[in-house]
């Protein structure tokens, strides 16, 4: 993978996962939410696997009403660094 491509995925990652605990919701509520495998959801998350736009969308209207523009303008927090 292209380091531009990991970064770009690890973007979609971190918004996943920030939405998520801001929301007060389990790996297993969104992936319910958004009619797709736990697992597969749990992986998108954690960088282990890619995912399709339609999928991402899927995700980004249903469990937090939004659209795609909203999400990718979410400005993250900055990580701490050790």
């Amino acid at each position: 993978m292209i380091k531009t491509e990991k970064r770009e995925f690890e973007n979609v990652s971190n918004r996943l996962k920030y939405l998520r605990i801001k929301k007060g919701i389990t790996r297993r509520e969104v992936a319910r939410i958004a009619n797709i495998d736990h697992t597969r959801y749990g992986a998108m998350e954690r960088e282990g696997v890619s995912l399709q736009i339609r999928t991402l969308v899927s995700i980004v209207n249903k469990v937090y009403k939004m659209t795609l523009v909203k999400f990718f303008a979410i400005k993250l927090p900055k990580k701490k660094r050790s």
